[in-house]
């Protein structure tokens, strides 16, 4: 039985260290499984490693999907961790969606979280067609979601403060919801749901951008490990109220940063 995302938490908690290595091809990934490594990184800097680009950019799913499968198959006791290379989650959730699917053969963090907190589910688009929605429903729905707000016509209701699609809400979802989570940086539309009077969770890789510093909380972190964690938050009893001040939270994250860039500038 391979190691889950809950283990490696439960690790750290308990002050252990943490093994990661990355690993791209099956025999390279057996030799590091069976050697205990706790976590096997299937970066996207195979790209310069093993295919010869300058850099990662070039890197498709196509690419990530081979060599997530190679490591997968060699894998006994280690978490497999596959990187999303570039442009395969920044335009749109049902991208994200889609091609997490195609890493981890299960793309329903988004839906698990909704069944965990109990809450709905909203396809709110910048540039919005129905193709596009009738895709994400579907994707949606694929993983487990059995109510789709976003599509009904008749329960739309405007946001002031956006000129875009993205002012079109449900009635019975944003518009309604006392809490509201953007999932990737838009600040117009944080501004905008926080001027509606909602509480607004976001998730953003940089701490410095106006959704981060407009957001009542702002997780910087991947928006695909931090679904998988906020999962596992909402499922543990040890969740309670406490204050929360996101402002010492993003002066915290870019003093993190910084000192991860000097450490890296040392092995440069």
């Amino acid at each position: 039985m391979h190691k889950t995302p809950r283990d490696i938490i439960a690790k750290k908690a308990a002050g252990k260290k943490i093994s990661v290595i990355t690993a791209y091809d099956y025999s390279l990934a057996t030799l590091c499984d069976k050697a205990g490594v706790d976590i096997l990184l299937v970066g996207d800097s195979a790209g310069m490693v093993v295919l010869g680009y300058e850099n990662t950019i070039p890197v498709t799913m196509t690419n990530m999907v081979i060599f997530t499968e190679a490591v997968s198959r060699a894998r006994e006791q280690a978490l497999v961790v596959g990187d999303l290379p570039f442009m395969s989650y920044q335009a749109n959730i049902s991208d994200a969606i889609k091609n997490s699917g195609k890493l981890i053969k299960a793309g329903a963090d988004s839906v698990k979280l909704a069944k965990v907190t109990g809450a709905k589910i909203e396809i709110n688009l910048f540039y919005a067609n129905q193709k596009r929605k009738k895709n994400i429903v579907k994707a949606l729905r694929k993983a487990g979601a059995r109510e789709v707000l976003g599509t009904n016509s008749k329960s739309a209701r405007r946001i002031s403060g956006l000129d875009s699609a993205r002012r079109v809400v449900d009635y019975n979802g944003i518009y309604k919801a006392d809490v509201v989570v953007v999932p990737l940086e838009d600040g117009d539309r944080t501004i905008a749901l926080k001027k509606a009077g909602k509480k607004v969770i976001t998730i953003d890789l940089n701490p410095l951008p106006r959704t981060a510093k407009t957001a009542d909380i702002t997780i910087v972190d991947n928006v695909v490990r931090a679904i998988n964690k906020l999962i596992l938050e909402c499922k543990s009893k040890k969740i309670r109220k406490t204050p929360f001040n996101n402002k010492k939270n993003l002066s915290a994250c870019v003093l993190e940063i910084k000192k991860n860039l000097s450490r890296r500038m040392l092995h440069a």
